[in-house]
């Protein structure tokens, strides 16, 4: 750590490589603590060996060091009033940068190191309960490698730190590369799978970013990735991506129907903009969602949008369906269940008044995977137009 405090309470950054005349203490835990220093390493200050901090983890990287020291210099340098590693004593967190805005509080912290997603989501939450707006910064080493396609794949605890500035803009995460002072400004489209996503990404070197930049980035907007998400699709229909962790419910779903799983019905597994706390694969949760409603509330029985988002709570509630934290982005079960609601009018599946629903023709399976995907294809024209995405390619035309 960098910042130390006397016995009156002065604080004594290290980083001004400080003639030590008295005895120096943790501001956390008020144990004394000594200044270390070399050739090599930055100056920094170090419990004793016998002391216990309430919030002295794992020894600290370069990598975390040097990235700290340089995102506090890059806030300083556009004259905020900021501190280095302050300790808030209310909540027991000590947050790498802590600075003051024009619209309150806020909270750097510069994740180095892999932590435990619910671990993650405490920290932000006892931001969020003192009116601090936490913005969490990962290391480059995180950053998902994109494929050939515009879906990638992040770890568990980054969804966690997903901010949304925008309720119609894409939530987004930030990456950080020290030693070439670039960030990577992630935006998450589509959840796809438990941790599958559509994104588009944006590089920005760090003196070309503001502050305000960072803490609110220029929203992006969805588009539907029309060819990588029939080509997923393909995947998933034919079984070479086939899902493993069906509920035994869905299972006997599809045996009522004489079907498994691969013949699901085509209105199911669209990506939806709402749908990012739900961690359950949209396969899944759709299927199970459409089977019961039609179970329920056979062909000429009309229902209310209320039925569908009281099914979902449901679902949820046994962990049938499975959602994950995500305090910085905003949700609504209404949001989800109208915006599923929504593909099945464009499909032709249900007509729509008001708040309520009728089923428009009855749910068909396909026979054939071939049936299955041809269909797909068909619906994925269909939903194209809806969101107002035109393809770069010809192809699964």
């Amino acid at each position: 750590m960098f910042i130390a405090i006397t016995k009156n309470k002065q604080y004594v950054n290290a980083l001004d490589e400080p003639l030590l005349t008295e005895s120096l203490y943790c501001p956390a835990c008020e144990h004394p603590v000594h200044l270390k220093k070399g050739a090599i390493i930055r100056p920094h200050f170090a419990h004793n060996k016998s002391s216990l901090c309430l919030i002295q983890g794992e020894p600290e990287t370069k990598e975390h060091m040097e990235g700290k020291i340089k995102l506090y210099k890059w806030v300083k340098n556009h004259g905020y009033e900021v501190s280095l590693e302050k300790y808030l004593p209310t909540i027991q967190r000590q947050p790498d940068i802590f600075l003051l805005t024009s619209q309150g509080k806020v909270a750097i912290e510069f994740q180095c190191s892999t932590l435990p997603a619910q671990d993650l989501t405490e920290r932000t939450l006892d931001y969020l309960k003192q009116d601090i707006y936490p913005v969490w910064i990962f290391s480059h080493h995180h950053y998902p490698r994109r494929p050939s396609t515009s879906f990638v794949s992040i770890g568990s605890f980054a969804w966690s730190a997903l901010r949304q500035t925008d309720v119609q803009a894409l939530p987004h995460l930030y990456y950080f590369n020290p030693s070439s002072e670039l960030f990577f400004n992630l935006h998450v489209s589509y959840p796809l799978s438990k941790n599958k996503a559509f994104s588009k990404s944006i590089t920005i070197p760090m003196n070309k970013l503001t502050v305000s930049g960072l803490l609110q980035p220029s929203p992006l907007f969805p588009t539907f990735p029309f060819i990588d998400w029939l080509r997923h699709r393909k995947n998933i229909r034919f079984g070479r991506n086939n899902l493993r962790d069906q509920p035994f419910e869905l299972q006997q779903l599809f045996a009522s129907y004489k079907r498994s799983f691969p013949y699901f019905p085509p209105e199911v597994g669209w990506p939806l903009q709402s749908a990012f706390p739900i961690l359950t694969s949209s396969y899944i949760w759709q299927s199970l969602l459409l089977f019961k409603l039609i179970e329920r509330f056979t062909p000429g029985t009309d229902f209310y949008v209320e039925h569908v988002v009281e099914m979902i709570k449901q679902f949820v509630q046994m962990e049938t369906i499975k959602v994950r934290s995500l305090p910085m982005v905003s949700f609504c079960f209404n949001q989800l269940c109208h915006e599923y609601l929504h593909v099945l009018k464009t499909f032709g599946l249900v007509t729509i008044s008001g708040r309520k629903i009728s089923w428009k023709k009855a749910l068909r399976l396909p026979e054939s995977l071939e049936e299955g995907f041809q269909r797909d294809q068909q619906l994925a024209v269909m939903y194209k137009k809806q969101v107002n995405f035109i393809p770069k390619s010809k192809e699964f035309m």
